[in-house]
């Protein structure tokens, strides 16, 4: 076309139309990458929870200096979530754990679905333990059970 002449309007429609043309595809193009990255993701995804271990039965909170058990929990309890010092455990030892006097979880109540009986003390009790000294009654009873010294 000669550069002395103006563009006609239908030059100017045609060519307006090749660009909107290029740009449509170039979006495109970015819309189905978008689109294969987000199967890419869901279909790794689907693929991890089908290879995700099942979740414990048992969990043991350990202290912060890691020595010391804290508490017992289920596997599902919330409040074991939350703090990020559980380890999974077997019901051997979660059994274990509370009859070495480790606290239950007072929110998922593990002791209760391993049917351990639950000791309720009310504050007015006396509870033997350190600090606490036995009743006559208590030493009576416990006082022929005691090797000769």
């Amino acid at each position: 076309m000669d550069q002395d002449q103006p563009d006609s309007r239908l030059d100017m429609l045609q060519f307006a139309r090749r660009v909107v043309e290029q740009q449509s595809a170039r979006q495109l193009a970015l819309i189905d990458r978008w689109i294969a990255a987000e199967e890419q993701r869901e279909r790794e995804q689907q693929q991890g929870e089908k290879m995700r271990p099942p979740p414990p039965d048992w969990l043991i909170q350990h202290g912060l200096n890691r020595s010391n058990v804290d508490a017992v929990h289920t596997g599902d309890c919330w409040a074991a979530a939350k703090s990020g010092r559980c380890r999974p455990a077997t019901r051997g030892q979660a059994l274990y754990a509370l009859r070495r006097q480790v606290p239950a979880c007072v929110h998922c109540r593990p002791d209760t679905a391993l049917g351990m009986p639950t000791r309720q003390f009310r504050l007015d009790q006396s509870v033997v333990g350190p600090g606490v000294p036995l009743t006559d009654a208590q030493w009576a009873r416990i006082e022929p059970l005691l090797p000769d010294r």
